[in-house]
């Protein structure tokens, strides 16, 4: 039993799964004696570049969440995602996501899972060109 703990220990402890990827890391904070959970969102190591020159997003909605996403400044999805609905689409140029629930959504990224696209209920906006993730002004 004890060497059973120690080895599911020890697979819970990694932070990186089989692709190289972070996965999602929760720590309980106790403050004044209540436990406060933090989630930190995934992003992978290095962003791996498509062999044709555009960049690809998938978005995989785990609860009814807003989302806004666009392509070469073109509007491909705006509304409200369902449970297990998939938002796919590619840029030559710029893909843009925005949500109100960024937790809501697990990223894939030219076909690499970047995690969620943030915490629960946070508010993002977050754009990516062929060559990676790029910053926007707010």
């Amino acid at each position: 039993m004890a060497g059973g703990s120690f080895l599911w220990l020890q697979i819970a402890g990694r932070s990186r799964d089989g692709n190289g990827a972070s996965t999602p890391t929760t720590t309980q904070v106790q403050t004044s004696g209540t436990a406060i959970t933090q989630s930190t969102p995934t992003t992978p190591l290095t962003f791996i570049p498509s062999s044709d020159g555009r960049v690809y997003l998938r978005l995989m909605a785990n609860e009814h969440a807003w989302v806004r996403v666009s392509a070469d400044a073109r509007t491909i999805f705006e509304g409200t995602a369902a449970p297990g609905q998939m938002v796919e689409t590619s840029a030559e140029e710029m893909l843009i996501v925005a949500t109100g629930n960024a937790g809501a959504f697990q990223l894939y990224i030219n076909g690499t899972d970047w995690g969620t696209l943030g915490g629960s209920g946070e508010v993002v906006r977050r754009a990516w060109n062929p060559v990676g993730e790029v910053p926007l002004e707010n």
